[in-house]
């Protein structure tokens, strides 16, 4: 498997607001199943709001695409605590 990741973002309002961006291509082959070889692209968009000094929201909205699946989506949300003391 071949990985190609560009990944950046950007912080703002004294680090209470972020975005952040990533483009993907992932090539997959699999020896006993040629079908299931194939060459997938991605890009990435993301959005995080600080709650707290110790919370994060993360937003995530992400697609991809490939011979075996021709759109993928997929949106989610994440809740990142830090409680190191």
């Amino acid at each position: 498997m071949t990985v190609v990741d560009l990944f950046g973002g950007y912080q703002f309002l004294d680090n209470t607001l972020g975005v952040t961006g990533r483009l993907t291509t992932v090539v997959f082959e699999d020896a006993l199943q040629e079908q299931l070889s194939a060459t997938s692209f991605g890009a990435q968009l993301g959005l995080t709001y600080r709650i707290e000094q110790m919370a994060k929201f993360h937003l995530v909205s992400e697609i991809n695409t490939n011979r075996i699946e021709k759109i993928q989506y997929r949106m989610f949300g994440l809740v990142d605590l830090d409680f190191w003391m």
